[in-house]
């Protein structure tokens, strides 16, 4: 789905948002419902949940990403669980890049898989089982911030400052799957990426760590000259145009889909006859490219992602605390 525009911080009083402000009481009801009926399973294994607050994309896969190369790098074996949100398989299944499609696992694992071993499973008790036969040192799980279903040892609320809790009501009257309040006191530390002046518009309050981290586009291999029809179906198109703006790309036109959406031939031939008829390349996210027709894929640029952080060492430390 695509993000309405009342989600926005500055919506917060829009009448699409009050209109809509019971059924997100009744969203949480049901999911505080839910958190005292489970008993979470504590596994064998640390677990490191990597996660977010707000429906969509807040950058949980690449800070998920990033804290696999930090600790791969001190010699820790890592592992990932994910949902595989948006796949058919509902596992539990050992992500294998050469034989599944983000059609079958979701697109996030394929991206995880080039940092470690991911195991995609609906089921988080039924995958972590899975993990732990195979062994490692740790498991970082991808999303999973709500579930309430396994014993987390080190909770990481994801939070985008340039969109921040959006107008800071629940599901359907904004993006918050919870109260923020709930997800503070659940978070061993705040991770906060990029920069904008939605999270000092809203009631963010931390009284946890908050470790700062800027997204770092790769633009190796790409012609500055060169005119580019951009396009994104990830929770907040807008980001990627903005980057590449910021990035003195030249774009021709910008095409938003919705996010997790599912590519077609017929999406890529109408994109293909349009950067003809503009004279430009089509550049797209790293994400959107594994959803992409293998057709096509030659057709196409991606711009790959990483995150600095401004203390690494110190965000480091925090990791290893629980191996």
């Amino acid at each position: 789905m695509r993000q309405p525009r009342y989600w926005t911080w500055d919506q917060k009083h829009s009448l699409p948002a009050r209109l809509l402000a019971p059924l997100g009481c009744v969203y949480w009801g049901i999911s505080q419902l839910r958190n005292r009926l489970t008993t979470p399973y504590h596994s064998q294994v640390p677990v490191i949940c990597v996660g977010n607050a707000v429906a969509g994309g807040a950058g949980k896969t690449p800070v998920a990403q990033s804290i696999a190369r930090m600790l791969q790098s001190r010699g820790k074996k890592t592992h990932f669980l994910s949902r595989g949100y948006g796949g058919s398989l509902p596992g539990p299944v050992l992500v294998d890049p050469n034989r599944h499609n983000a059609g079958q696992i979701g697109d996030e694992p394929l991206l995880l898989a080039k940092e470690a071993p991911v195991t995609v499973s609906r089921d988080r008790v039924k995958g972590i089982k899975e993990i732990e036969k195979a062994g490692c040192d740790l498991v970082i799980m991808d999303d999973g911030y709500q579930n309430p279903s396994l014993k987390k040892n080190l909770s990481l609320l994801v939070i985008d400052a340039g969109f921040g809790f959006g107008n800071e009501r629940l599901i359907p009257a904004g993006p918050l799957r919870e109260p923020i309040t709930n997800a503070i006191k659940k978070a061993d530390a705040i991770l906060l990426l990029g920069d904008g002046e939605a999270v000092d518009a809203t009631s963010f309050k931390p009284d946890k760590p908050v470790f700062r981290g800027q997204i770092i586009s790769d633009l190796t291999g790409m012609d500055k000259q060169a005119r580019y029809l951009a396009f994104a179906g990830i929770g907040r198109p807008e980001k990627f145009r903005d980057s590449l703006q910021s990035l003195e790309i030249n774009l021709s036109s910008f095409h938003a889909f919705a996010d997790h959406h599912s590519y077609h031939e017929s999406d890529l031939e109408k994109l293909v006859d349009i950067a003809g008829s503009q004279q430009a390349e089509l550049l797209t996210t790293e994400k959107d490219y594994v959803r992409l027709p293998e057709s096509y894929k030659d057709k196409v640029k991606f711009v790959p992602i990483s995150i600095r952080w401004d203390n690494e060492l110190k965000l480091l430390g925090l990791l290893e605390s629980i191996v």
